[in-house]
């Protein structure tokens, strides 16, 4: 593989340091619509566990951010990013109440990631991650049996989602 140049390597540096800002950012507006949506009703969440999942997620954006400028090889830094991210959706999903909860559809963020950072390989490979995560967060809940009516459920909003 060719050597880079000093700019190129800094051209990358900045586009995943604006990545991980950008993230912060949506995890704040995420904890903000939580809070409004508990506040009014819409949401069976206390604001406290959506808060320390948001803010998990946030911190995690912050120390990807700090490894990032320490010029940790974002070869190793971007699937554990987007490993972290899938398993924030998932303890969401697990927190709000698993088949019932809408945020399944926070997967789509982990997948946008992957088409930000990574090639097609790393969107099927993240699109397949968060699939088996929903599942199996489902199955463990006792939600879903496999190949029952709530599997088909789960998967069919797992290939639209990454569908649309």
């Amino acid at each position: 593989m060719p050597s880079l140049s000093d700019s190129a390597r800094e051209s990358i540096l900045r586009f995943d340091l604006n990545i991980q800002r950008r993230h912060l950012l949506i995890y704040l507006a995420g904890l903000i619509t939580v809070a409004i949506g508990t506040a009014i009703g819409v949401f069976p969440l206390r604001v406290s566990v959506a808060a320390a999942i948001f803010a998990g997620a946030a911190a995690g954006s912050g120390i990807f951010y700090w490894l990032y400028r320490r010029g940790v090889d974002r070869r190793i830094l971007n699937p554990l990013w987007m490993a972290t991210d899938i398993c924030f959706v998932t303890l969401g999903i697990y927190a709000t109440g698993g088949l019932g909860s809408p945020w399944f559809i926070w997967y789509i963020t982990t997948t946008a990631a992957a088409a930000f950072v990574g090639g097609q390989r790393t969107i099927v490979a993240v699109g397949v991650g968060n699939t088996i995560a929903y599942l199996a967060v489902l199955r463990a809940m006792g939600q879903i049996r496999f190949f029952d009516t709530a599997f088909a459920l789960a998967f069919t909003r797992m290939v639209f989602l990454f569908g649309a």
